[in-house]
């Protein structure tokens, strides 16, 4: 047997996998998405990911309780495709609070969904996390692919479209046309 404990000698082996395994478990900790980013993002980042303000606005809007890390990607995605957001937001949570505007069917019934600014940043965020995408075309930024709120209502019937959902080299035969020899 070996070991320090029987004076035998130390299987190395073993030590290194296991320092390995602790310091890549100490990596997936870190907070990549900060320490990545440029200094004014990365604090507009921890804001957010620190703000309840921001997790209540989209959970009164979508009602549905979402991911921190598709929160922050919606955050991220509406900031950098529509201009003055990030003093829209606040002012329509605001607005929601005093009125006592508390879930997507109250806002609807509500006379804060008829004024336009309001309207239009709540249809943004509305639209952001239940398509999975901010903005359009070229400026069009991903929140969320699998989790797009718009799979769950249609889930007994519709698959969420995945990489390979036929399976591994699925996409190498060319489909069926359905014209067969002679028809053309």
């Amino acid at each position: 047997m070996g070991g320090a404990e029987s004076g035998g000698p130390v299987d190395l082996h073993r030590r290194r996998l296991l320092q390995g395994t602790l310091a890549g478990v100490g990596l997936a900790w870190l907070p990549w998405d900060t320490l990545l980013a440029d200094g004014a993002s990365a604090s507009a980042a921890a804001e957010v990911r620190a703000s309840p303000d921001w997790n209540q606005l989209v959970q009164w809007l979508t009602a549905a309780d979402l991911d921190g890390a598709v929160l922050l990607r919606g955050h991220q995605a509406l900031a950098a495709t529509r201009p003055g957001f990030e003093s829209a937001w606040p002012e329509l949570l605001a607005a929601m609070r005093q009125q006592r505007v508390h879930d997507p069917d109250a806002l609807a019934a509500s006379p804060l969904f008829q004024q336009e600014p309001q309207r239009a940043i709540a249809l943004a965020i509305i639209s952001a996390f239940y398509l999975g995408h901010a903005g359009e075309d070229d400026q069009r930024q991903l929140v969320s692919y699998e989790q797009a709120l718009m799979y769950p209502p249609t889930l007994d019937i519709t698959v969420i479209p995945t990489y390979a959902r036929g399976g591994y080299n699925d996409w190498v035969a060319a489909p069926p046309t359905g014209i067969t020899e002679g028809q053309g």
